[in-house]
C-alpha cells in the first residue's frame, strides 16, 4: 500500500531487503529461520526466490522501484549468525554460529548472495539499478576490502550504497576535519 501511495506521489521507491526475519545491520545479519540449515547453494536459491517473490508481487501491482538493495548495511557480509556476544555497540567479540556469508569467513559466499540478489533483481525489472549497501562512510578500508572482494568474484551491481553516523564517525577517532 505505501508504494502503491508513493507512486501516486510521483516519488521513487527503493526496496531495501534485509534477508532476515529481524532488522540487518553490519553487526547482525542473522539467517531467516526458514532458512536455518540450508546449504550456500540453497541459501542462495532461497535468497533469489524471496526477491523475486517480492518483486514480483510490486511489478503484478504496476510498481517499479528505481533501486533494490541488496542486504541492509552488508560490510561484514549477510547471512550469518553467532550464539553469544554483546550488543553492536558493545565487545566485537562474539562465537559465531554460522559463517556462510560473512566476509572474513567466507567471502566467495558472500560474493555469491550479492549476485544472486542482483540477478534475482534484474530479473524483474531489468532497468532497476542493485544496490550494495555499506555503512561506516568514512572508513576507506570497509570500502576498498568489500567492494574489492565483490570485485575479486566478478559480482555485478550498480550501485553503492553508504551510510555514514557522524556520532559513531567521531568516537572512532574521526572528525570533519578528516572529510567526514
Amino acid at each position: 500500500e505505501k508504494c502503491r501511495r508513493a507512486k501516486a506521489q510521483g516519488m521513487a521507491i527503493m526496496v531495501d531487503f534485509h534477508y532476515s526475519d529481524y532488522w540487518a545491520d553490519p553487526q547482525h545479519q542473522p539467517v531467516p529461520k526458514a532458512w536455518k540449515g540450508h546449504s550456500f547453494e540453497q541459501m542462495k536459491e532461497d535468497l533469489r526466490a524471496h526477491t523475486v517473490e517480492v518483486l514480483q508481487l510490486l511489478k503484478d501491482n504496476g510498481i517499479e522501484p528505481r533501486w533494490v538493495q541488496i542486504g541492509n548495511e552488508t560490510t561484514h557480509g549477510l547471512l550469518w549468525d553467532y550464539k553469544s556476544g554483546r550488543s553492536a555497540m558493545g565487545s566485537t567479540e562474539r562465537e559465531y554460529a554460522d559463517t556462510v556469508g560473512h566476509i572474513d569467513f567466507a567471502p566467495e559466499q558472500y560474493a555469491g548472495f550479492i549476485q544472486a540478489g542482483h540477478e534475482a533483481a534484474k530479473s524483474v525489472f531489468p532497468r532497476t539499478k542493485t544496490i550494495v549497501h555499506l555503512d561506516e562512510g568514512w572508513n576507506f578500508a570497509v570500502y576498498e576490502k568489500n567492494l574489492g572482494i565483490l570485485e575479486k568474484y566478478g559480482v555485478d551491481y550498480d550501485m553503492v550504497g553508504m551510510s555514514l553516523y557522524p556520532y559513531w564517525a567521531r568516537e572512532k577517532g574521526r572528525n570533519d576535519a578528516d572529510g567526514v
